[in-house]
């Protein structure tokens, strides 16, 4: 089924399985940059207006009865929809529930075939969830993906009235990523946490074999669950009415309310993280797939990016060689003990506010250096002056393209700054070094930092960025 979906895509080479910059083809910067950039423009936040909002959750069977690894085989089902908790033996009695929830509505002719009723469905890891709903052979309407991970799919049926009704489902661990687990914790008041808590499940004690027979052993049971005493998961069967006898409980009455439990508790946290971020930043949280694009949206809605440019085609192309990944580090990496001192940054562990605090946003259009700007600015003197002439808060941005040449051997900086491309691959040699004898490699160097440049050469054409503005401030504090 997978396969038909062309959810798998064949691995050609070696380097595509190890890395996942793969492209051994180096691009060149184009001469036209201007042509690539489009300017920033009014922020409009689209509005998805779901007719309803479940929450759901699957259990499966993955053992057998001698404890082999088997295909995962779906045994429950459960959605949460407002007040409503249902449960089925699978995903289609979900589907049965939205369709008979508008079995009587008849169909209203929209533009480009919208559907007439749109559902959302969240659920905690839809990669895992998804394989159960994909069997049943759904006309997929649309699916993304990244890095293999399903963040959204979705599907449509038709009631007898030729209504048409879209699921939505969406993974709520890319917009909240922690287990569900630690969710209560983070969203809900002790008193709520007291009713409302992920509980103790022995996942691979429960086969189809004892699921069908119905009555399982608490000591046996036991032995299958992690971090949790064995008087802790008796406390569970009591409090959840599962008990059989001392020595007995009823799995399948246990395994549904384990999962109802699980749906309430993300249906909980989802809503009132929702609630958080209207009432503080006035943002839809169902408008969004990810974190990432609702912090994004959220910047371009506080103007972070006025006067910037967005950048496509061969020019994001040739940038995106030049971006790897960070680190969190200090400078040179070493230990700073601070006694009874505020911290500066906003954040010990992501230090990406701390910079975009720190740090000038590039604006207006990217231009091709002409060769006469290129020859000025191989001369030392010249691209020093940039700096100390300009203002830093109305500072002309100059990005070069580099060869390292004579000087001393290597060049110390307090940041891993440089990499180059091997064969495709990013690689970074040394954290704080930069070695003169490196092989012609590309890389970004920006006149707003006076200590970057010692002794280079501009190479070849790069680009000259007219404005820099210290943008967004005050909406990142």
């Amino acid at each position: 089924m997978m396969h038909e979906l062309n959810m798998f895509e064949e691995i050609k080479d070696y380097n595509e399985f190890n890395y996942k910059e793969n492209s051994k083809q180096v691009i060149s910067a184009p001469d036209n940059a201007e042509d690539y950039c489009q300017e920033t423009k009014e922020f409009k936040e689209r509005e998805n207006n779901f007719d309803k909002i479940l929450y759901a959750d699957t259990e499966a069977f993955t053992i057998d009865s001698q404890g082999e690894y088997i295909k995962h085989k779906c045994y429950m089902c459960v959605w949460a929809d407002g007040d409503i908790v249902k449960s089925s033996r699978d995903v289609n009695g979900l589907v049965r529930y939205i369709h008979k929830c508008y079995e009587n509505e008849r169909h209203v002719t929209k533009k480009n075939n919208l559907p007439d009723k749109q559902v959302l469905i969240y659920m905690h890891n839809l990669s895992y969830d998804c394989q159960f709903i994909l069997k049943e052979q759904y006309q997929i309407d649309d699916m993304i993906q990244n890095n293999g991970k399903v963040l959204q799919f979705s599907f449509s049926i038709y009631n007898q009235l030729g209504l048409k009704i879209q699921f939505v489902f969406r993974d709520s661990y890319i917009m909240i990523s922690s287990k569900l687990s630690k969710l209560p914790e983070m969203f809900l008041s002790k008193e709520e946490q007291s009713v409302i808590q992920k509980e103790v499940m022995c996942y691979n004690y429960y086969t189809e074999e004892r699921y069908l027979n119905n009555i399982g052993d608490i000591e046996e049971a036991s032995k299958y669950i992690d971090g949790h005493s064995k008087q802790e998961f008796i406390s569970v069967l009591k409090k959840s009415d599962c008990m059989l006898d001392d020595k007995h409980f009823d799995m399948q009455k246990y395994a549904l309310y384990y999962c109802k439990q699980d749906v309430i508790v993300l249906q909980k946290c989802v809503q009132k993280f929702a609630q958080l971020l209207k009432d503080n930043m006035d943002m839809n949280l169902f408008n969004y797939i990810s974190i990432s694009s609702l912090a994004l949206s959220y910047q371009l809605k506080k103007q972070c990016f006025d006067k910037s440019c967005k950048v496509n085609g061969l020019l994001r192309q040739f940038l995106q060689q030049f971006v790897i990944g960070g680190r969190c580090m200090t400078l040179n990496n070493q230990k700073q003990i601070l006694l009874f001192k505020k911290l500066l940054d906003f954040d010990a562990v992501s230090l990406y506010p701390s910079a975009q605090y720190r740090t000038y946003y590039p604006a207006g259009k990217l231009y091709t250096l002409t060769q006469e700007m290129i020859q000025y600015y191989n001369v030392k003197e010249n691209l020093f002056d940039i700096t100390e002439a300009k203002n830093s808060k109305d500072q002309n941005t100059l990005y070069l393209e580099v060869k390292l040449f004579k000087g001393d051997d290597f060049i110390h900086r307090g940041f891993p700054l440089v990499s180059q491309k091997i064969e495709g691959v990013t690689v970074v040699a040394k954290p704080t070094l930069i070695s003169k004898n490196t092989n012609y490699f590309k890389t970004i160097f920006c006149i707003n930092f006076n200590y970057i440049l010692t002794q280079c050469l501009v190479a070849s054409p790069f680009y000259f960025i007219t404005s820099s503005n210290l943008l967004g401030i005050e909406s990142i504090k």
